[in-house]
């Protein structure tokens, strides 16, 4: 991929990509919780 982006190294894409990474990982967290919660109601 960094190859294709002409001034994008690849530890651009690493820190782009574990920030992505963090995101969805804690917003499927919150869709998991928010399903317990309307299950339990």
């Amino acid at each position: 991929m960094t190859e294709a982006v002409p001034g994008v190294s690849g530890s651009t894409v690493a820190m782009i990509l574990a920030i992505y990474e963090k995101l969805i990982f804690n917003l499927s967290l919150l869709q998991r919780n928010v399903e317990r919660k309307r299950y339990r109601s």
